[in-house]
């Protein structure tokens, strides 16, 4: 097997890096973005990885494999284990908006918590680093291990980081996380589908709290649109219109305009985030459309003396809180338009389905738009759109690292060993999402100072 074949090759490649720095030398510390990365490391690891999986880092050898994503209500989480012949497993958050792994510490928190010391196969580096989230920042310790999920491994050398210390207390629920995102540059930088040799994943969300889907190795996309970003799996959004459940794009109410200006919007995948974001004022303006082509809300809203943008808004989610007095069984969310996306030459649609949740236990059951706001002036000189959750209930979405490519496939979110057939019509779009409690949104901390 690969492992057999060439792990002295690599305990070789981990024990020699495990030595070229300690916790005395002052140029171990990292900054900014953590290019600290010393060159012998690049050397030996892209040397490694040349030889085993081709000059990118990537192999076409690897059978497709799948991993189960259990639903947190505001995320879902993969099971990512660190370790040789000891493996210590944890769920993490599944990102596809960020690029690292990072697993809790001892000693910053309770069970579960990675335990360097147990771990065959750990290699501590002296090095630390802060990183940001929307709720606050962690430090961490980075090191080298073995890296486990979806029945894919990978050596992670300076690429595992421990949560060492929570600088906000909210901060203390973060599970870990392991990011999914495109990577940095070139060569195999920290992402562990790329030293795992990954070329395409693909990701589906399921209901009800039913196991999503990651898979790896998949085959060719068949339909991609280009990525955008140089830093994240983006999309160039050309138009954002309204329109009934199923309408054909000639009937769409446009919103290109208003919403993406004359050229057109960065729309950012993120499956570690929980909602649609955009700026604030863009939000508003796609709610009130909404609210207009729903005759619910329209029949509403008109009634409003000195009518606004803001008015409407407030209607839709009035009526959104008191949604058990009218769903039906016969339409349900089908009377609440939809969201359509202009994206290359095809049009996506994002049911009411995908966005709007159903909360709590009768007689206390309310309705909720997973809608909020991201001001992206300073990060990019045209507006801009997370996509979080929502996009991956309503689509497989696939990615391809090498072509950098993203594909959104409509049909049934399938899990782990059943078998893949997709049809347009197989999710009850009638019936809205539930969940017991709301929970607490993930929300992106981006670095400013980089182009998305």
């Amino acid at each position: 097997t690969f492992a057999g074949r060439h792990m002295a090759l690599l305990l070789s490649v981990v024990l020699s890096l495990g030595a070229a720095c300690s916790p005395s030398q002052s140029d171990c510390g990292l900054t900014g973005d953590d290019d600290g990365t010393i060159a012998d490391e690049h050397s030996l690891l892209q040397s490694f990885l040349t030889a085993e999986s081709g000059a990118d880092g990537f192999s076409n050898r690897h059978a497709e494999t799948c991993e189960g994503l259990t639903n947190q209500v505001t995320y879902f989480s993969v099971k990512v284990c660190i370790g040789d012949t000891q493996k210590q497993c944890f769920d993490v958050i599944l990102d596809t908006g960020s690029n690292n792994l990072l697993v809790p510490g001892c000693g910053a928190r309770e069970d579960p918590c990675f335990r360097r010391e147990a771990s065959d196969s750990w290699q501590d580096t002296g090095l630390s680093k802060v990183q940001s989230f929307g709720q606050g920042a962690v430090l961490t310790s980075i090191g080298t291990d073995k890296v486990t999920m979806a029945g894919m491994s990978a050596m992670m050398i300076k690429g595992v980081y421990v949560m060492t210390k929570y600088h906000a207390e909210g901060m203390k629920w973060l599970p870990g996380l392991i990011g999914l995102g495109k990577g940095d540059g070139g060569g195999p930088d920290k992402l562990f589908i790329k030293r795992a040799g990954v070329e395409r994943f693909s990701i589906c969300f399921r209901d009800m709290g039913n196991d999503g889907a990651l898979r790896l190795n998949i085959p060719e996309l068949v339909s991609p649109v280009p990525n955008v970003g140089s830093h994240h799996w983006s999309l160039d959004l050309t138009g954002i219109s309204i329109g009934a459940h199923g309408a054909h794009r000639a009937t769409l109410a446009g919103l290109d305009d208003t919403l993406c200006g004359e050229s057109s919007c960065t729309m950012v995948v993120d499956s570690g985030t929980t909602l649609i974001l955009g700026p604030p004022d863009d939000v508003t303006t796609l709610i009130s459309s909404i609210c207009r082509a729903w005759p619910r809300c329209e029949a509403l809203a008109k009634l409003s003396p000195g009518r606004s943008l803001a008015g409407d808004k407030a209607v839709f989610e009035n009526l959104l809180r008191t949604c058990t007095a009218w769903l039906t069984v016969e339409k349900g969310l089908l009377e609440i338009p939809s969201i359509f996306l202009s994206i290359g030459t095809g049009v996506f649609e994002l049911s009411a389905w995908s966005w709007v949740m159903l909360y709590g236990m009768p007689p206390g059951q309310f309705c909720r738009a997973h809608f909020g706001t991201f001001n992206w002036k300073d990060v990019m000189p045209k507006p801009g759109w997370i996509f979080g959750t929502p996009l991956f209930y309503e689509f497989q979405v696939s990615f391809d690292l090498p072509k950098q490519q993203i594909e959104l496939k409509k049909g049934t979110c399938t899990a782990c060993g059943q078998v893949i057939v997709l049809s347009e019509e197989t999710v009850d779009h009638r019936r809205p999402r539930w969940q017991l409690d709301p929970g607490t949104p993930r929300i992106p901390q981006y670095n400013s100072s980089l182009p998305v």
